[in-house]
């Protein structure tokens, strides 16, 4: 029987596996040898999103084309370039984002060279832009066209445990300054004071030269939280959507009730928190716990993992139904709906890092994630399932 690999590892974490050191290859590197195509595409579509102006709360200038060389000439400098890419304005510039002051790089300099411009804060994510020099210009128009042969790579990354991606959106071919985006997510950045890391310009899956120790601060994000009551349905059509055609007779023919609790807003993504019957339950109800992966091969904790990663997969069909529509008023009394922010992947509201004793408890957390910065100061009230909840003001204690 075939399967998605994917699906069969969603929702597993294995804590006991050992994933330091080096490896030869990257996902990144595999994936654009093998889907050089479909990233084509998606970063066509990625590009037309970004490139959406929303007034008083994003700002997004020429986000779309920035990894084109010819464009850097309407931003004056790296930092402009960084800004843009996430969406700060300079006259009113967002807490969670910081900018540092760099030495500049010159034409003709020799000694290799990383230096943090600008970073953004949000939860358990962190993006930081680095400026890195000397870089010649046919590596950095290979680098900005994301040919397979050149990535950048993160080094001694001081966590033990993340997830990071790396890209080129921006160039000063005078300097030969190239400036790299990292992005970071992992559930320690909400502990620690700071995160370090070396940078380093891969050619072929090896070292070709090594830039530097770069230390990001993480400094404290805002949020705003309300108490909302939403009714979230999951049914056997939700789960099926999910699943392999053989396998769908398997399942019983159930709808199963939750409800949307709470709702979190931060600078880098939304939050909510649903209040449904546990995996237990849910397994019993639906008849997914009669799809033993383990009958094929699988280790138990696998299974596991994929009845967990099916659980999640089936209530969010519900969450994003219920949650669609959704509509900030801001203080200017204009309004935007969230379906247009700038978000990142695919978009739409999907599940959040959940702890597996809360989801047999029953509360499970869904996250719409968004790819450039929210300004929580300008958002006054938010509208979902017809009903209208004000927020508390950004920085302000909750009622």
């Amino acid at each position: 029987m075939k399967r998605d690999i994917f699906d069969l590892m969603d929702g597993c974490r294995e804590e006991r596996l050992n994933l330091e050191g080096a490896t030869p290859f990257s996902a990144r590197r595999i994936r654009t040898r093998t889907m050089s195509m479909l990233k084509g595409k998606e970063a066509k579509r990625c590009a037309q999103r970004r490139s959406r102006l929303l007034r008083g709360l994003l700002v997004a200038a020429v986000v779309g084309t920035l990894c084109c060389a010819t464009a850097f000439a309407v931003l004056n400098s790296l930092r402009e370039i960084a800004r843009a890419d996430m969406g700060v304005t300079t006259t009113e510039p967002i807490p969670e984002w910081s900018e540092y002051e760099t030495t500049g790089g010159e034409a003709g300099e020799t000694e290799p060279r990383a230096e943090l411009t600008a970073a953004l804060c949000a939860g358990d994510r962190v993006y930081a832009y680095l400026e890195a020099a000397p870089v010649p210009p046919d590596v950095a128009e290979a680098l900005a066209a994301d040919a397979p042969e050149y990535e950048w790579w993160p080094g001694d990354i001081t966590l033990s445990t993340c997830t990071s991606l790396l890209e080129q959106v921006g160039y000063d071919r005078e300097t030969q300054t190239a400036l790299v985006k990292v992005s970071l997510r992992s559930q320690e950045l909400e502990e620690v004071a700071e995160v370090g890391l070396i940078l380093q310009l891969r050619h072929d899956g090896q070292t070709e030269q090594t830039y530097g120790a770069v230390t990001v601060p993480i400094v404290e994000q805002q949020a705003v939280r309300c108490e909302v009551d939403l009714p979230v349905v999951n049914t056997t059509d939700d789960l099926a959507a999910n699943l392999h055609p053989e396998d769908v007779p398997l399942l019983s023919d159930y709808e199963m009730e939750g409800r949307i609790t709470w709702l979190s807003i931060s600078v880098g993504q939304l939050e909510v928190v649903l209040e449904a019957p546990n995996v237990t339950e849910w397994l019993a109800a639906s008849g997914a716990g009669q799809i033993q992966g383990n009958s094929r091969g699988l280790p138990p904790e696998i299974q596991e993992g994929f009845l967990r990663s099916l659980y999640l997969k089936s209530w969010a069909a519900g969450v994003n139904e219920a949650l669609e529509g959704m509509t900030f008023r801001l203080r200017d009394g204009t309004s935007v709906a969230v379906e247009d922010l700038p978000r990142d992947g695919s978009g739409g509201w999907w599940a959040a890092e959940n702890t597996p004793a809360l989801m047999y408890d029953g509360t499970v957390r869904y996250e719409f994630v968004l790819s450039q910065a929210l300004d929580l100061s300008t958002i006054r009230s938010v509208t979902v399932g017809g009903k209208e909840y004000t927020l508390p003001a950004a920085g302000l204690p909750e009622d």
